[in-house]
């Protein structure tokens, strides 16, 4: 049913693109109109007796009278002088053509009716020249009217696609930073755990670690959205291949409440803080740095908490706004949850701490922020 739709969605967008296909659509729908019209003036079987050259002339009769001067208007006038702000000139010009149309569209007006049965028809040649005026004159603005209201209404509509096409492929140059940010300590890791001698087991399960948590960023993140157990995995993984290399001393403490099951979160939104806490917790003072990271579900709404200590050392600070992996977060969380997050960083003396709530109710009911869905 949804690829029904969206193919359905992609007929009717393709249409819409296509300026031929719309205004043969109008011109049918005006010629079905006017034969609609007869029937109901002309009751009976009048329509039934005409030829089938008649039964044209009668359908097409509009396009022929309204036609030639709604698209000289269209396509002459309006480019060469409403477009660039020539008001006087165009309206000049378009009281003249109406007024010369006047003559044609008598003239075509009449040529019709004289294809046509004579009941079916009015005798127009003695009416005043304002009946043939006020007709097209109406026609031809509310054509204007309705193209320039259409061609807004795509330009708008181009324009927001464009606007999400951007923001998606934004997202995707971030999340794109995130991996080699993570490998590049990642291979630090195992490069100070491989040149002690008494270290090679460990770093055997360094690089499965590693292995394991790569795979999630290859094969499980082309989405917009991951399953939250998935993402949780994923962050354990990460603290098990944090573990190797610290010493015993270096405390990390974890813990995570609440029921996971069916909810989705944006992939690799948490390794950044994560990966700042340890960066200026144990890996700056490895005897006695901490790592603390609690991450709770109630009614919908993640609360992820991650705080860390600091050594006394006020140039090692835990600033948000260096380092690509935090800067990218905060400009993700804002492309995909707008409103629906909080984010709170807090830097002491001798601790940072970063406070992040999610909407996953409000996520889940606007699957893509309208950047996109």
């Amino acid at each position: 049913m949804i690829q029904y739709r969206k193919t359905a969605n992609e007929l009717i967008e393709r249409f819409f693109s296509s300026r031929l296909a719309r205004n043969i659509t109008f011109w049918m729908f005006f010629g079905l109109l006017n034969i609609y019209n007869y029937s109901v003036l002309k009751p009976g079987n009048v329509l039934s007796n005409l030829t089938a050259l008649q039964l044209f002339v009668l359908f097409s009769s509009r396009f022929f009278i309204y036609a030639p001067l709604t698209y000289f208007n269209n396509l002459v006038l309006l480019p060469l002088f409403l477009n660039k702000g020539k008001y006087i000139l165009y309206l000049t010009s378009i009281t003249a053509v109406l007024f010369l149309g006047l003559y044609y569209v008598k003239f075509t007006v009449i040529q019709i009716q004289g294809l046509l049965p004579q009941e079916i028809v009015t005798d127009v040649k003695d009416l005043p020249p304002a009946a043939f005026l006020f007709s097209p004159l109406v026609f031809v603005l509310g054509f204007t009217m309705s193209k320039y209201a259409f061609d807004f209404y795509l330009k708008q509509r181009n324009t927001d696609k464009l606007h999400k096409e951007n923001l998606i492929s934004e997202l995707d140059i971030l999340k794109s930073q995130i991996n080699p940010h993570f490998l590049f300590n990642a291979l630090n890791t195992i490069y100070g755990l491989s040149i002690s001698q008494q270290q090679t087991e460990t770093t055997s399960n360094a690089v499965i670690q590693l292995s394991n948590i790569l795979r999630y960023n290859l094969y499980e993140c082309n989405t917009d959205k991951v399953p939250l157990e998935k993402e949780i995995e994923y962050i354990e993984n990460y603290l098990e291949f944090a573990k190797l290399r610290r010493s015993d001393t270096a405390r990390i403490d974890y813990s995570k409440k609440g029921n996971f099951s069916g909810l989705q979160v944006a992939p690799l939104l948490f390794i950044p803080f994560i990966e700042n806490s340890f960066k200026h917790g144990p890996d700056k003072a490895l005897e006695s740095g901490w790592v603390n990271i609690s991450i709770k579900v109630e009614n919908d709404e993640l609360t992820f908490i991650c705080g860390n200590s600091k050594p006394n050392n006020k140039a090692s600070s835990n600033n948000i706004d260096s380092g690509i992996g935090l800067n990218n977060v905060k400009r993700r969380l804002d492309l995909l949850y707008g409103k629906n997050y909080k984010l709170v960083i807090k830097e002491e003396d001798n601790l940072y701490s970063v406070l992040l709530k999610l909407d996953l109710q409000q996520s889940k009911q606007n699957k893509w922020r309208s950047i996109a869905s």
